[in-house]
């Protein structure tokens, strides 16, 4: 599963629903795995930053994730932006599979 960092900001309408909020939320998380197969893993309400949420997803993959998505705009409440995540264990193979001199080492300024 891929991982992906969520941010939230509440619309004017999420404000006015607040109250169903965490019933809502609970909801989503369970049609999110029924249907897409992924969903919340984890989330934190945040102060003091532009986002009022910051949600942990797993999707098996980016276009999932982006429907996972589409879905939760939809309702209006919420705006997201997105950003793939990868675990410390898919940091080391991609820095693995990196040649040990850059591929644009001739393009660096003397």
């Amino acid at each position: 599963m891929n991982n992906y960092i969520v941010t939230l900001k509440y619309t004017k309408m999420g404000y006015d629903t607040l109250k169903v909020s965490p019933g809502r939320s609970g909801k989503m998380m369970a049609i999110m795995r029924e249907k897409f197969g992924g969903g919340i893993k984890d989330y934190w309400l945040t102060m003091g930053g532009d986002w009022d949420f910051v949600v942990l997803f797993e999707a098996p993959d980016d276009k999932t994730m982006m429907k996972i998505l589409l879905e939760v705009n939809r309702l209006g409440a919420v705006t997201t932006t997105v950003m793939r995540a990868f675990t410390r264990a898919e940091f080391g193979e991609i820095v693995d599979e990196l040649p040990e001199k850059s591929v644009f080492s001739e393009l660096a300024p003397a």
